[in-house]
């Protein structure tokens, strides 16, 4: 009871929206955190490989702890040596910008793309090919048929 004789009130309008804050707070961390944490699991799940093509094995993710191949736009084409069982070095391009991979030496494909969010994408013979909407971000790294891909930015 307040002094006057009022009874006192059980929870204060400033209370009650710092507990809403906080409960709405709480709700958009969880599924973030569940994105993290999924993100530092080594082994793919199945979700995040829709499109893996047939002929090359399935593997884990890449090692993103390893320093980027940095490729800015209108550099000469990048040059990088992939194989079917293990992920290229993290390669960054400048963001929002079209990317090709070709094959050297007369060679031709698939090249599977895995970008640092888990998303995997696969091109098939992607000689000549221009990626700008399929390329949702700008760090990835590439597996393919064995030999050199040479990754050109406009």
């Amino acid at each position: 009871m307040h002094k006057n004789g009022t009874a006192k009130p059980a929870l204060s309008t400033k209370a009650a929206l710092k507990i809403i804050g906080i409960a709405l707070l709480f709700l958009l961390f969880i599924p973030l955190a569940g994105k993290w944490i999924s993100s530092l699991s080594d082994s793919p799940q199945s979700a995040e490989q829709p499109n893996l093509p047939h002929s090359l094995p399935p593997i884990g993710q890449p090692n993103w702890s390893i320093p980027c191949v940095n490729i800015a736009a209108g550099q000469s084409p990048t040059t990088i040596r992939i194989g079917p069982d293990q992920w290229s070095r993290p390669i960054k391009l400048p963001p929002g910008k079209q990317v090709r991979i070709d094959y050297a030496n007369g060679l031709s494909g698939e090249v599977e793309f895995c970008f640092w969010t888990g998303e995997r994408i696969t091109v098939e013979n992607s000689v000549q090919k221009w990626l700008d909407a399929a390329v949702p971000h700008s760090i990835f790294a590439l597996r393919g048929t064995a030999g050199d891909a040479i990754i050109t930015v406009p």
